[in-house]
């Protein structure tokens, strides 16, 4: 079952159209719910599983509305042609070549980048085929030889579906998901560079587009660990992408996943069926258009429109969550503008820029290891005539982590040891060597808190004893001093 939304479309308001082609894996083999324990891994790695389990599972919360039914959007519609029946309607889970809902392509997280991105409707043109070689079934005619049969009928199912439109519409982006046949075939790898060009050249040329942004997906099936003519392949996929006008070369092999963590572990051709996959691969193909079409940069003057139709031209200085910070042309800065205060478009083009400065940032992730280190700011020895004894000491407190580790995360600001002046006759074994301690998170401590702790004790050589209050440590211990 499914639940419409967005469904608003003007009529005679522009249809930006997208074309998606290509072979299998653009007509998409990502299992949506199958969960045979045999034929289907138990359901590992199918959509509902990638939802509760897979690492993108928080990127999926918009594929299902609140009453748990699949999202059909009616600002973005699909249209392709399986077998002699064309599929048409709102974008949703289902438009591949199994037939049904069992299945889903690229087109899916596709068409909600898309979707969001832009303000105008979006039309998605689906022509694909499983087992077709670019060298013989798509052959473009500027290739020589015989043309693809599956060429003409490409070109011939993207008229028939513009044909069909009722409303005024421009060519946004030709997406070209295609690969596996030729990779196998030593001849096919040889000249795929080169067929790939006059496939965007006559695909341009046929629909009267010469400038139609060309965006060529990687064939990253094995991902990092590919075999000798998948990485052979991948660079004439690349090099032919480069030597086409405005075109971008989307990678992929990094969105593969193990087969034992997908549906059918045996199908490496079709990413082994995994719905985190095919998902990711939507998403960057739809960066890589966008990135053509509608290009987001923080230091350009635009025009932003605000919900009531007042328009003003200014920059993005900085963006955040929820807000974005504005100059107008006239150096008048606008400071945690809120988004709800500008049109779908504008949201989703500030959303877009926030989105790419948080990738080019560094991310790290709290993994389970250990790292040691000291740093050192020594001071002068007191003068015993003046001072008797005591100390005083300052500690700045920052924020050194956006959120709380945990209790396993241990690190301190800075801190003093005050270290004992022995006579060297006595035997100190056993004997406290130092005091020591400071602000910081404690991975000993029993009851932790996100905010630091002081503590300071007592610490014996080789730590063999300590006194720094109650504690769960790997040393042990037996007294208190103080924890605050």
């Amino acid at each position: 079952m499914c639940a419409l939304v967005l469904a608003h479309t003007l009529q005679g308001e522009r249809t930006r159209v997208f074309i998606l082609a290509g072979q299998s894996n653009m007509q998409g083999c990502g299992v949506v719910e199958r969960d045979h324990q045999k034929h289907y891994n138990g359901g590992k790695g199918n959509l509902l599983w990638a939802m509760k389990h897979s690492e993108s599972r928080d990127q999926m919360g918009h594929l299902k509305n609140d009453s748990g039914f699949w999202t059909r959007r009616a600002d973005v519609s699909i249209s392709y042609k399986q077998k002699d029946q064309i599929r048409k309607g709102p974008l949703t889970i289902g438009y591949t070549g199994f037939g049904g809902s069992s299945h889903f392509g690229p087109e899916l997280q596709f068409g909600h980048r898309i979707g969001d991105a832009l303000a105008e409707p979006v039309l998605l043109i689906k022509t694909a085929w499983g087992g077709k070689s670019l060298m013989n079934d798509f052959r473009p005619p500027s290739a020589g030889g015989t043309v693809g049969p599956y060429y003409q009928q490409m070109l011939a199912e993207i008229h028939e579906a513009l044909d069909a439109l009722q409303t005024p519409y421009e060519l946004s982006a030709f997406i070209w998901m295609q690969g596996w046949n030729d990779m196998t075939d030593e001849a096919a790898r040889g000249e795929y560079a080169s067929n790939l060009q006059h496939l965007a050249k006559d695909v341009r040329t046929d629909l009267g587009a010469p400038e139609l942004p060309f965006i060529v997906g990687e064939l990253g099936n094995g991902g990092h660990d590919a075999s000798r003519n998948m990485r052979l392949f991948r660079e004439a996929q690349r090099s032919g992408t480069e030597g086409i006008t405005n075109s971008i070369f989307v990678e992929t092999h990094t969105f593969a996943r193990p087969a034992e963590d997908s549906p059918n572990t045996g199908h490496l051709h079709h990413w082994c069926g995994n719905a985190e996959s095919y998902f990711l691969i939507g998403d960057a193909l739809a960066e890589g258009a966008l990135q053509l079409i509608d290009p987001a940069s923080e230091g350009d003057f635009r025009t932003f429109t605000d919900i009531s139709g007042k328009q003003i031209e200014a920059r993005i200085l900085a963006t955040h969550v929820a807000s974005v910070d504005l100059e107008k042309r006239d150096g008048h800065i606008f400071e945690a503008v809120s988004l709800d205060r500008f049109s779908r478009a504008d949201q989703n083009y500030v959303r877009r820029i926030h989105a790419l400065s948080e990738k080019a940032a560094p991310s790290f992730k709290i993994k389970k290891g250990q790292i040691f280190g000291y740093g050192h700011i020594r001071t002068n020895k007191v003068d015993k005539a003046i001072y008797g004894g005591g100390y005083t000491m300052y500690s700045a407190v920052w924020p050194l982590v956006e959120t709380y580790p945990g209790n396993r995360f241990q690190t301190g600001l800075l801190h003093t040891w005050m270290f004992a002046q022995y006579d060297p006759s006595i035997d100190t074994q056993g004997m406290y060597s130092c005091i020591e301690g400071g602000l910081g998170w404690w991975r000993d401590t029993r009851f932790a808190t996100e905010t630091p702790k002081f503590i300071m004790g007592g610490v014996a050589l080789k730590f063999s004893e300590w006194a720094n209050g109650p504690v769960n440590s790997m040393y042990g211990t037996t007294h208190f001093i103080t924890k605050i």
